[in-house]
């Protein structure tokens, strides 16, 4: 089935969206069926056609999400509904850059003082780095950690990952800009001068080891950072303890 670009619009009653920005970006545009009912073929097709990652690579994202939640459809068709995927532990997951831990509230829609956070790491107030993303991940990972919360090795990997992603579908002269990175994930919908990339393996494997390595090095700019914010009372509205750095409040 092929699908043809529509104005961006939020979903209307009826109409299904999950935990992921992308998708339900994909969704409200009309890449993906605005009902939310999608099947791996079309995830494989907006993912790649739109977004611009690899083929395989959204082989990979579609088959894990149909292999989880793929159920019949009204034609017998295999589909996935994207509200499905907030099922913890699956696909969503503790220390996400946007949504809130499962146990702290409804990990589906975007939480606005989260975004605001994610935003506010902006050292110039105008794009985000790679060095901001990877403070970001690491802030979140300790976020979750409080109050001797533990954050498990994939929900960690899965967040660097979709890190990696955000950076190198939206960046721009190796940056984000910060009006960009709200309208998608604010909003869910592709900005305006959006311009399609190719992204293979390659490129992103490189990103989220450059993530890997800003976040974790104690001599990294992005980890001591990190650190410090997380040393730092929670900012208002935000669904999880306030505390800090992971230790008990």
């Amino acid at each position: 089935m092929t699908m043809n670009a529509e104005k961006a619009t939020a979903p209307s009653a009826g109409e299904h969206r999950g935990p992921c920005p992308a998708l339900n970006t994909l969704a409200n545009e009309g890449y993906l069926p605005r009902s939310g009912l999608v099947t791996g073929d079309q995830l494989v097709k907006a993912i790649n056609e739109r977004l611009g990652l690899a083929t395989s690579i959204a082989r990979i994202l579609a088959d894990a999400a149909v292999k989880d939640f793929g159920k019949p459809g009204e034609n017998g068709e295999i589909i996935v509904n994207l509200a499905d995927l907030v099922k913890h532990g699956v696909i969503e997951h503790d220390a996400s850059l946007t949504r809130p831990d499962s146990r702290d509230g409804d990990a589906g829609p975007v939480c606005p003082p989260l975004l605001d956070q994610l935003l506010g790491l902006s050292r110039d107030s105008k794009t985000l780095t790679l060095e901001d993303l990877a403070t970001a991940h690491q802030l979140r990972i300790a976020q979750s950690s409080a109050g001797g919360r533990s954050v498990s090795i994939k929900a960690k990997a899965l967040g660097l990952f979709e890190a990696a992603i955000l950076y190198e579908v939206l960046r721009r002269d190796g940056e984000i800009a910060i009006p960009e990175a709200r309208e998608f994930l604010g909003k869910e919908q592709l900005p305006a001068a959006f311009v399609r990339k190719e992204i293979g393996w390659g490129v992103l494997l490189t990103t989220a080891a450059k993530l890997v390595a800003m976040g974790n090095s104690p001599f990294s700019a992005a980890k001591r950072r990190a650190d410090e914010l997380a040393a730092k009372p929670a900012p208002a509205g935000c669904p999880y303890p306030h505390g800090s750095g992971g230790k008990p409040s």
